[in-house]
């Protein structure tokens, strides 16, 4: 698993990610030599005919697949696309499985995945987030809604205390090297790291930078 965190206010919205990518266990010997076991891999995302943002914290191929679905569509806004989401999910998820299936991998080796949408909602007036969830093994995503004026950050830790509410830009870049540290602590094989990314989105413009390295 990588990193995602989410903070959200009425007008503003900023996304982070990490750049890490591994290898997926179990590929066939021939296969495995020829591409890298650590690398670099997008897990961010506009769309730019409804300014949004895709975002993916688990399996960064899965989230390639799931992007270039998503930019494919016929643009209908973000609330469309939200209602598309849930179709879009699992089919790629099916297509995913049959890839793996085709390379002689464990369809295993698909664990948990969080897929995020972040934007403005026309319906409600304000920047939103859903976030899809699958854990290991579940055999579909959940969404959730992220409440305004709250942060999701994942990953989490008891051993980095309580989780807070909100998160302020400031620190935001403090706690992901403090993510990451957690994680390669808890599980070694994670790929997380690399570069943190920032998307930051507010009703009619979204920018993108490299925040620190990880």
């Amino acid at each position: 698993m990588s990193l995602l965190n989410i903070l959200l206010s009425n007008d503003r919205a900023e996304v982070y990610v990490d750049t890490a990518a591994r290898l997926a266990p179990g590929l066939p010997d021939d296969l495995a030599r020829a591409m890298p076991s650590c690398c670099e891999m997008s897990k961010l995302f506009w769309v730019a005919e409804c300014n949004t943002v895709l975002a993916g914290r688990g399996n960064p191929a899965f989230m390639s697949l799931v992007a270039s679905a998503t930019l494919a569509r016929f643009g209908d806004g973000f609330e469309g696309l939200v209602r598309a989401m849930p179709g879009i999910l699992e089919e790629r998820a099916a297509a995913y499985v049959g890839l793996l299936t085709q390379a002689g991998v464990d369809a295993a080796a698909f664990q948990a995945q969080e897929v995020a949408v972040v934007g403005w909602s026309e319906e409600t007036g304000a920047m939103a987030a859903l976030i899809y969830v699958r854990e290991g093994g579940a055999p579909a995503f959940e969404a959730l809604t992220l409440p305004c004026a709250e942060s999701w950050l994942a990953p989490w830790f008891e051993s980095m205390g309580p989780m807070p509410d909100r998160l302020e830009p400031v620190r935001a870049a403090m706690l992901a090297a403090d993510q990451v540290a957690q994680m390669r602590e808890h599980a070694p094989q994670a790929a997380i790291g690399g570069r943190l990314l920032r998307a930051t989105l507010t009703r009619d413009e979204c920018s993108m930078r490299e925040v620190c390295r990880l």
